[in-house]
């Protein structure tokens, strides 16, 4: 794919200002090596040029095009994403940021236009499963409907969400009637019912009052196998199916399924990655894979290669986040200080790196420095952070750090500051293993042991329970079975 970013246009005190930003995001795209980019200074020779004459005269497929306003105090972009060919808007956004600042707005620039250029890549291979164009229409469609379960579920209608579901499926049932032979609606609809089991698990804990009107997630999630089994039975070399059918397994193992499930799943992501190698999301599948089997060490190797292997870097946030937490369980206490502090400079601001330097001294904090810093940083991030979970998280991890450092009584404190955050019939099974660390710490082996038998009791999801490293790493301090 070749693709231009266009001078953008601005007042003529803005200019200098707007071509700063075009040609630091055209560096930005430059560094993506899947993609043919035109250089700053093929455009400046074309500044001016309408969408097609920058297609003629550079074969471009896609261009990016701005609007610079404001003042160079504070500036404000409006960036459109073109389909070059037939002049179409592919994405459009709007973002500002004050003069000096210009780095960290062309990131969150970038992180879009890449973000674009993906969907577009994604929406061309998806074309290309059909003969028949009407066909594709209607599952591009149903990806449409999909979008609307997710509004009416953010909206707590759990009602329109099925209606939106039920319109999903009946647009792919259409497609596939009109092309039998395609195995892209099959693939869909096999990922329709595994959103539709994910919906349901979510509207079950949302709203329980609507729990028994709602089908069984487990029997609709396993309607999901079948179709995905038949599509790899035409083609073994569908990586999609793969990757689907192990996300669909690793679901009914999550909830309860037999350990072959998550062994199944593993398998079908290995053979995934011998078909693609470079299949980011399978790889960042597979490392999910491994966390829930304890593999830490495999989990963590897995996220490095989805990092390594995925071109346009539009989740590089995620899966250095997940680098942290894998490299933090199997102990490589180097590497998750790595991913974090370029977590943290890359993407300041950033929610999922909000804790991870307060979490790694809360698991490995020892000294008076240490406990001192875990301290300040949970008194910086509570007043930020609009979870009351979150908030009670902090003050725990504080409290780890102070009780391995030998305060006590400041640990206990942080601790009671914790269980006022949270009402106690409203604390997850993790923050109970998060509180039961506390006291193993602070040497209540009881109270320890009390608390890891409530979160297993309150668990619904016990195989992800008894996967998490804190609950391992608690287990083994205590020296009890999960049947004690």
């Amino acid at each position: 794919m070749r693709v231009a970013v266009s001078y953008f246009t601005a007042d003529s005190a803005l200019g200098r200002h707007a071509d700063r930003i075009a040609e630091a995001l055209t560096d930005d795209l430059l560094r993506v090596t899947d993609l043919s980019v035109a250089t700053s200074g093929d455009l400046r020779r074309l500044r001016g040029a309408s969408v097609g004459q920058l297609r003629r005269a550079l074969r471009l497929d896609v261009v990016v095009v701005g609007t610079v306003s404001g003042t160079t105090a504070r500036s404000r972009v409006s960036l459109t994403v073109l389909d070059a060919r037939a002049e179409q808007t592919l994405a459009t956004t709007v973002d500002s940021a004050p003069g000096a600042r210009v780095d960290a707005l062309v990131r969150r620039l970038g992180v879009f236009v890449r973000g674009a250029l993906v969907a577009h890549l994604d929406s061309l291979a998806r074309r290309s499963r059909f003969a028949r164009e009407d066909a594709w229409r209607l599952a591009e469609q149903s990806r449409g409907a999909v979008r609307a379960v997710y509004a009416a579920v953010g909206a707590g209608s759990g009602r329109s969400a099925a209606l939106a579901m039920d319109r999903a499926d009946s647009l792919l049932a259409a497609a596939a009637a009109l092309e039998p032979g395609a195995t892209l609606p099959p693939i869909q609809l096999a990922r329709n019912r595994d959103r539709r089991a994910f919906v349901i698990e979510y509207l079950r804990q949302a709203m329980p009052d609507t729990a028994p009107f709602l089908p069984d997630p487990l029997a609709i999630r396993h309607s999901a196998l079948p179709l995905l089994d038949s599509v790899l039975g035409q083609d073994s070399g569908a990586a999609d199916a793969l990757v689907l059918r192990a996300g669909v397994k690793a679901g009914l193992h999550r909830l309860g399924g037999p350990d072959s499930l998550l062994t199944g799943a593993i398998a079908d992501l290995e053979r995934a990655l011998e078909i693609e190698p470079r299949n980011a999301e399978a790889w960042s599948d597979l490392a999910s894979c491994h966390g829930a089997a304890g593999q830490y060490a495999e989990q963590l190797y897995a996220f490095e290669r989805a990092l390594m292997v995925d071109p346009f870097q539009v989740t590089r946030a995620k899966y250095l986040r997940g680098m942290f937490d894998a490299a933090l369980a199997a102990g490589q206490l180097s590497r998750a200080e790595e991913a974090c502090r370029t977590g943290m400079g890359e993407f300041p601001g950033e929610e999922r790196f909000r804790d991870c330097e307060l979490k790694s001294l809360g698991r490995t904090g020892a000294s008076g420095a240490a406990a001192a810093r875990a301290l300040a940083l949970a008194d910086s991030l509570e007043p930020v952070e609009p979870n009351a979970t979150s908030r009670a998280v902090y003050r725990i991890y504080a409290a780890q750090a102070l009780a391995r450092a030998g305060r006590g009584a400041e640990a206990d404190r942080q601790t009671r500051l914790a269980e006022a955050r949270v009402p106690e019939t409203a604390r997850a099974p993790f923050l109970l293993i998060e509180l039961a660390a506390v006291r193993q710490l602070r040497h209540d082996r009881d109270s320890a042991t009390a608390l890891a038998r409530r979160a297993l009791t309150a668990s619904p999801r016990l195989r992800q329970l008894l996967g998490d490293p804190a609950f391992a790493s608690l287990r083994a301090a205590l020296g009890v079975s999960v049947r004690e």
